[in-house]
């Protein structure tokens, strides 16, 4: 059975004007307003590794902070590609008892557990 939980990414889908996002690599990001063009999420992905990082690895941005952040487990980092076209419109996080093959109809994902090594549910971005 799964729990869904409300949270969001620690970045915004849209970055806000002068915000610089907390990435490995980082990215210029303009408003709108200012004639320029605003770029938004338009894939995610997750790197898993053994070792703190997270690596760097074009065309991703990763936020620098590990899920597994005092609970030990593998480091983990989510990572997302900016983009004009095609914007991811929805992102969630749901909770199992136990590890799953595919991600919730309707849904896209890595099939990550954003929790990998440190026990307990079994956390997956959908």
């Amino acid at each position: 059975m799964s729990s869904l939980i409300g949270a969001a990414l620690a970045c915004p889908a849209v970055a806000p004007l002068g915000h610089e996002p907390r990435t490995a690599r980082g990215a210029e990001i303009h408003n709108k307003a200012n004639g320029a063009f605003q770029m938004a999420i338009q894939q995610l992905t997750n790197q898993v590794d053994d070792n703190p990082g997270p690596g760097y690895q074009p065309p991703w941005d990763f936020l620098l902070v590990d899920t597994n952040t005092g609970v030990g487990g593998k480091y983990i980092y989510i990572g997302y590609t900016l983009g004009d076209r095609n914007p991811v419109t929805s992102v969630d996080f749901i909770a199992y008892d136990e590890a799953q093959r595919n991600p919730p109809p309707g849904w896209h994902w890595t099939g990550q557990d954003l929790k990998e090594g440190a026990g307990g549910k079994f956390i997956y971005m959908v």
